[in-house]
């Protein structure tokens, strides 16, 4: 089956699922062009760069989805008739301490990318689809041993400033539509995991800390709960989500694999030193400004729609990240 867009911009394309995203949609789709914007912030690697600027079908600039001229002439330009929003600033941690960059770059970055997109006076414009990569944590959180699950229409009721960021611009996105006949598309994911994640997160985190011999700090008493979705899974479901006729959509993209916290860490030291005393490499610390509890996910909305389930094998997955991190242990240095 042929991709159904032609020319597809990618925003934050040089950044974890962006470029798993874009890696995949080169090689299925390699009739497809694809430009990239990024600004290329702390958490892009060089060699993730590289390993993008190797692709046929693929280019990149660098730049802020805040620019406004920036973004007409890439508009005018390129006309891409699918547009996927990946870029923001994603660490919860980093919110907490400097909230201004994520309205920035993730409600301010939005709305500069969909106004610009309506207010075109190129009229094939209007018809590109707008997908905006969003995230569980808009939902806010569900009690450990609920049985409440998080739909597609769950109420936003986000605890940290990223997620009100990323909360702020799903309505954004919906409003625009609404008012402006914006053609969108919004995903909320779980947490993911993999290959050429930044160290400020949970499991490379975990990684570089055993690998040093170092203890592994644990928020609180470890027993959150997330669901957890290895990368190039999400990246294959995206491709899917956009190549069905959803249009003007939300799906919630879960794989029903809720882990605490406390397990992945156990999970990761297992795989890494399997004849040591797991819990001598944990320490608790201090708990996170609004930790969110559990992040429980029902995927049935897609899984419908696409008439497949998803399922995932953690402990695989988990062991191919490691091993890729053993081996790559120098691509942020």
């Amino acid at each position: 089956m042929k991709f159904r867009f032609s020319r597809v911009l990618v925003t934050g394309g040089c950044g974890f699922i962006g470029s798993h995203y874009i890696e995949l949609l080169s090689k299925k789709y390699p009739e497809v062009t694809i430009l990239n914007l990024d600004l290329c912030t702390y958490a892009v690697s060089t060699k993730t760069i590289d390993l993008l600027n190797s692709l046929p079908n693929y280019s990149m600039m660098q730049g802020s989805i805040c620019d406004h001229a920036l973004i007409n002439q890439i508009y005018n330009d390129y006309q891409p008739d699918l547009v996927v929003n990946f870029a923001a600033e994603s660490h919860v941690d980093n919110s907490i301490n400097n909230p201004n960059i994520f309205i920035d770059t993730n409600v301010l970055g939005t709305v500069n990318l969909i106004k610009n997109l309506v207010s075109s006076k190129n009229p094939s414009l209007h018809e590109t689809l707008f997908h905006q990569i969003s995230t569980d944590e808009v939902f806010g959180d569900t009690d450990l041993n609920s049985k409440e699950l998080f739909v597609e229409n769950s109420p936003l009721k986000p605890s940290s400033p990223y997620s009100a960021s990323k909360a702020s611009s799903d309505h954004m996105v919906r409003a625009w539509s609404r008012t402006f006949s914006l053609k969108y598309l919004i995903t909320n994911c779980g947490n993911n995991f993999g290959p050429r994640q930044h160290f400020e997160k949970l499991i490379p985190t975990i990684i570089l800390k055993i690998l040093r011999n170092e203890k592994v700090p644990v928020y609180g008493t470890g027993q959150n709960i997330r669901d957890w979705i290895y990368v190039e899974d999400h990246a294959e479901i995206l491709l899917e989500i956009q190549n069905s006729n959803s249009v003007n959509e939300t799906f919630i993209i879960g794989m029903m694999n809720e882990k605490s916290n406390l397990n992945v860490v156990k999970e990761i030291i297992k795989t890494l030193q399997p004849s040591s005393n797991i819990d001598g490499y944990i320490e608790f610390v201090k708990d996170r400004l609004g930790h969110d509890y559990r992040y429980a996910l029902n995927n049935a909305k897609l899984e419908n729609m696409l008439g497949k389930k998803f399922r995932s094998n953690f402990s695989e997955q988990i062991r191919s990240t490691v091993e890729w991190y053993l081996k790559n242990r120098n691509w942020f240095e």
